[in-house]
């Protein structure tokens, strides 16, 4: 898309994420359209990061009763991955650019105040100018870009 057809879009409404556009997809339709594509391997992978797809939260009533349930992360595990590896080719990321902005311009007054603590994090991230993004701050930036993408806050 060129630079014109990609203004049309965002002015008729049709600007997504690809996450966004693939969130609901099921995975034989992925599987499907990836078997259309020609890809090789230039490098063998040299090391795998274990990365849970559900996780464990805890809540308490105000009688002091405990429920457990679990949440799915794969979607923050979606964007925090591409997110370090866009980091280290260019020194920053579109969602820490996002979460500072969100600080600054945030149009959610409810979210901001439940983000407060993550957003304090984004901009101690961007002022420290490292080289590469731990994968606990991209995880920490992709909760912050998941809950300005769907209006909800997360527990972290």
């Amino acid at each position: 898309i060129n630079k014109e057809e990609e203004e049309q879009d965002e002015e008729a409404g049709f600007k997504q994420s690809v996450d966004q556009l693939t969130r609901f997809l099921p995975s034989s339709g992925v599987k499907k359209a990836y078997s259309y594509l020609k890809t090789r391997t230039l490098v063998e992978p040299h090391y795998s990061v274990s990365l849970p797809d559900l996780t464990r939260t805890t809540t308490t009533t105000s009688n002091g009763k405990v429920f457990y349930k679990f949440e799915s992360i794969s979607n923050i595990n979606g964007i925090a991955i591409p997110a370090i590896v866009d980091y280290k080719i260019h020194g920053t990321c579109t969602i820490l650019d996002s979460a500072v902005r969100f600080k600054k311009e945030g149009k959610n007054p409810q979210l901001k105040k439940l983000l407060e603590p993550l957003l304090e994090k984004a901009e101690l991230i961007k002022s420290n100018q490292k080289k590469s993004l731990a994968l606990k701050e991209a995880l920490v930036l992709a909760v912050i870009e998941d809950s300005i993408r769907t209006g909800f806050a997360h527990k972290s």
